[in-house]
């Protein structure tokens, strides 16, 4: 087993326990903390990453919570042997791979209320529809929720079929409901932390690695009939183009 090196961390408004769970659970993901291994005492990451002994305890639970540290009494704390498979949604680069990422997923409503205010719209995400339905939804797989979702849904497309709206996952939806004609469907990935909001409905610890997705469908008007802000597990997403496909745009 490798030595800890000594390290500094910033304080820069992320938790320090959540730097340094940060930084073990890269460890072993890139198998330098190999599973099955035990991983340095308590005493040795005090030292090494220089904070108080309740800050690396605070990251250790992180960590077990997550499955990839299990403690035993008198023994130390060693790594999962079996390390937990989340990375399992592949997040879309076309329209296809974005359909087929959302197959098999159960949502289930928060909130669901007629818009009083409309979603904000950036420069080039296209114009405004004349009322919208909001939806806060939790999506899960096999019972496990993944991503924590507002959406935007033009109120002239909900009232198609409100009931199935409802009750079934939007995307699939939209070109089979209501005769819409897609125009231009367009995401963007950011890297933010689960809050003391998000946290609970992900069952995540705060401040865990999320991914936050911007995604905006457009009909062939140009109006913006689906505006949606996702938060996604950050241990649960994969994002895999292939950079030599010419065909994608």
């Amino acid at each position: 087993m490798s030595a800890v090196a000594p390290l500094k961390f910033r304080l820069d408004g992320k938790p320090l326990y959540s730097q340094i769970a940060s930084l073990m659970r890269r460890r072993i993901e890139s198998g330098e903390w190999a599973p099955g291994s035990r991983i340095p005492s308590l005493e040795e990451l005090v030292r090494a990453f220089d904070v108080a002994r309740v800050t690396v305890r605070q990251a250790v639970e992180i960590l077990e919570m997550e499955g990839l540290l299990i403690r035993q009494q008198g023994r130390g704390t060693f790594v999962a042997k079996i390390l937990p498979e989340r990375r399992w949604l592949q997040l879309g680069a076309d329209w296809a791979d974005i359909l087929a990422s959302v197959r098999e997923l159960s949502p289930r409503m928060l909130a669901l209320e007629d818009a009083e205010r409309p979603p904000k719209i950036e420069p080039g995400e296209g114009i405004l529809a004349p009322g919208y339905q909001y939806m806060r939804r939790v999506h899960s797989r096999n019972g496990e929720p993944y991503c924590l979702l507002d959406v935007y849904l033009d109120k002239r497309v909900y009232d198609h079929a409100p009931e199935t709206f409802r009750n079934h996952i939007v995307l699939p939806l939209l070109e089979t409901i209501g005769g819409v004609r897609i125009g231009r469907a367009r995401q963007t990935l950011t890297i933010g932390t689960a809050d003391v909001e998000t946290a609970p409905h992900l069952g995540l610890p705060l401040n865990a690695p999320t991914a936050e997705v911007r995604r905006v469908i457009q009909d062939e008007e140009g109006v913006a009939i689906y505006c949606a802000d996702l938060i996604y597990r950050g241990d649960a997403v994969r994002l895999e183009i292939d950079l030599l496909n010419r065909g994608r745009t």
